[in-house]
């Protein structure tokens, strides 16, 4: 990512990592961003920060690139170009950039409005929940549904659970180097 922005982005351009809430803290992501900033001499382009709010960052952002995050649900909600590099349910023409990452400093490709609400329409009605798991209030809303769902086996209701799931199946064009074990009897 690092590289690909130190050639291809506009020198006016600043780069943001934000830790992920619940980052077990292993890896000295504050370090290895420096590194890597001031080997490309990208100094006062590149930032690393551990908190702030999402939504207002990705209201003002210019592009927002991840590897499979809930982020990017939040990202094309918001209207922000979205570069997906691993599998995300959401990496579909219309909603994410689908060229290169090159490519996406220069002309990132805008998620089309009707296609997002009609992609949280789909969510909401098959696989997501309301709440979170980094909040007490978010908890409380999310245990008893999921704990009804599971009690009921309606996980992945309304037909949404197809084995294996698309995502692994074609991986980036390239086959997912996963090898999946069905887990439907589970369901």
């Amino acid at each position: 990512v690092m590289q690909s922005f130190a050639k291809n982005a506009d020198k006016i351009c600043n780069l943001v990592f934000k830790a992920h809430p619940l980052d077990n803290g292993w890896e000295n992501w504050a370090t290895c961003i420096e590194n890597i900033t001031n080997k490309l001499d990208l100094n006062g382009r590149v930032h690393f920060i551990t908190g702030g709010n999402l939504g207002k960052m990705l209201e003002s952002a210019q592009g927002c690139v991840l590897v499979n995050s809930t982020v990017g649900l939040h990202a094309i909600r918001a209207g922000c170009p979205t570069l997906v590099l691993g599998a995300a349910l959401f990496d579909i023409e219309g909603l994410t950039h689908q060229g290169t990452i090159d490519s996406f400093w220069v002309s990132p490709t805008m998620p089309d409005k009707k296609l997002v609400v009609d992609l949280v329409r789909v969510l909401a009605g098959t696989i997501q929940i309301k709440g979170n798991f980094f909040t007490k209030e978010g908890q409380e809303a999310a245990i008893p549904v999921f704990a009804k769902m599971l009690l009921e086996r309606s996980v992945n209701g309304s037909g949404a659970f197809v084995d294996p799931p698309p995502r692994l199946t074609n991986f980036k064009g390239h086959e997912c180097p996963l090898k999946l074990v069905s887990t439907s009897k589970y369901l």
